[in-house]
């Protein structure tokens, strides 16, 4: 009995050892090793529209880190389902993430910035519950001892060729299936959701902020934007008419050639370079061109009616396409879209946010039944802000209920997110209206009622 009472103890002593001997320090002395072996003492993790990417990536590096103590360390993800998009080039990866510490109380913060597919994605992995339309889980890269799935095992992060002291880039390729926090979202999750057969009752458990209003704009090529100023006898910005657009993106419509879409006789192919169903912009565009999602299911003021689907137009997918003259595409993210846009052989066309920059030379936005989108702000707000330029939505915050969130250091940084995204006084973001009645440059002078985009357009001046 003795014995084996002295054999336990001996295994148990070298156990302990063992497990000692694999123990890992967190170390915070340099980018790489805090990262590989300093598990996050809080994580965010955030989903959704990527045309607000710019926007949120602003907000997440001012409100959400401090560089008092140490840089913040932008986390490239390689390697998952979401870190690159197929067949695309590095620029167009679909994660952010950052690594650093927290502003709120000095802890060590990790964040991530989902935007693959778009608003609808985003939502739809805080509605877990929903069959058929729900994401409720993505894969998402990981940082930090045990990432990697085995437990004290020190992460797998490698320094990026960019990476210096002052601002280091960190690749990752460790991922995990993880739910959203928060999601970001260009319309009201039920315009998104409207003709997805989702009950308004479900989206009852999402705690939804109005941000501001933002702007869209129709993008086209070089080549095609050199023809409609040919075809318009000017050297400035050339216009489309808004019922021809609708005609293209419509399946009712009969223009499905650049010929029907100039009205000349030129056989060259025309590319509809559209979002995903999934997206926020998408929705945006379904929702001013084609009347979708409130062609018969809002009342006279535009308020949703519970439980009733509709869509004055049907919108053109790419499930039968392309033709020898009309290609339509269904890209994941902004991005997509205007790599399309860098098409110098065909005429290509879509819909993007004005929160994305119009380049110097390259692509460019174009009127809409004569009027600009960009007038002559460099924030690319002011025809809109004033109504003048009519594609404008409110665009939206969302988290579960306040009551569900459990996590108060969560609650705290999506509140920041939520804030940061909102209030004029922190931020002067491209594309976005505020509506908080701060610095009059940046206001928007209309908003909708009722809390969707189906309603017009009403003035806060009154």
């Amino acid at each position: 009995m003795k014995i084996k009472l002295v054999a336990a103890a001996v295994l148990a002593l070298c156990s302990s050892a063992s497990f000692a001997a694999t123990a890992v320090t967190c170390v915070t002395t340099d980018a790489l090793s805090m990262v590989n072996t300093c598990a996050p003492e809080a994580t965010l993790y955030i989903a959704g529209s990527s045309a607000l990417g710019g926007a949120l990536s602003t907000v997440v590096v001012a409100d959400l880190f401090t560089t008092a103590t140490k840089p913040i360390i932008k986390i490239v993800d390689n390697g998952s389902a979401n870190g690159n998009l197929a067949g695309s080039a590095t620029a167009l990866k679909a994660v952010s993430a950052w690594y650093g510490i927290s502003k709120a109380d000095g802890k060590r913060l990790f964040v991530v910035y989902n935007k693959q597919n778009g608003s609808a994605a985003g939502v739809s992995q805080l509605l877990s519950t929903i069959k058929d339309t729900t994401i409720p889980e993505q894969d998402i890269v990981t940082v930090g001892i045990g990432s990697t799935g085995t437990k004290g095992a020190v992460g797998t992060c490698t320094a990026d060729a960019a990476s210096t002291t002052a601002v280091p880039v960190l690749n990752c390729t460790t991922h995990a299936r993880v739910q959203a926090d928060m999601a970001l979202s260009d319309v009201a999750p039920s315009e998104l959701f409207a003709l997805e057969g989702v009950k308004p009752a479900v989206l009852s458990t999402l705690t939804t902020t109005p941000i501001a209003m933002q702007g869209f704009g129709i993008a086209v090529n070089a080549k095609l934007y050199a023809e409609l100023q040919r075809l318009q006898g000017t050297t400035g910005r050339p216009s489309i008419n808004r019922a021809t657009y609708a005609s293209l993106i419509s399946k009712e419509g009969s223009v499905k050639s650049a010929a029907a879409f100039l009205g000349t006789s030129d056989t060259t192919k025309l590319v509809l370079a559209r979002r995903d169903d999934l997206s926020g912009t998408q929705a945006a565009s379904n929702l001013f061109f084609a009347n979708n999602s409130c062609g018969i299911n809002h009342d006279a003021k535009g308020k949703l009616i519970a439980g009733v689907a509709g869509g004055a137009l049907s919108i053109l997918d790419n499930k039968t396409l392309p033709t020898a003259i009309l290609e339509v595409q269904a890209n994941a993210t902004g991005g997509g879209v205007t790599t399309a846009l860098a098409n110098t052989t065909d005429y290509v066309i879509g819909a993007i946010s004005l929160t994305t920059a119009e380049p110097a030379t390259g692509w460019k936005f174009v009127a809409i039944d004569g009027a600009s989108p960009l007038a002559t702000d460099a924030k690319q707000r002011d025809a809109f802000r004033t109504g003048a330029y009519g594609w404008s939505v409110q665009s939206f915050a969302a988290t579960p209920l306040r009551a569900k969130m459990k996590d108060a250091v969560k609650l705290a940084l999506t509140d920041v997110v939520t804030i940061g995204l909102k209030d004029s006084t922190l931020h002067n973001l491209i594309g976005i209206a505020y509506q908080d009645g701060g610095v009059s440059a940046q206001q928007s002078q209309v908003t909708r009622t009722n809390g969707n985009n189906c309603s017009p357009l009403i003035s806060l001046n009154k």
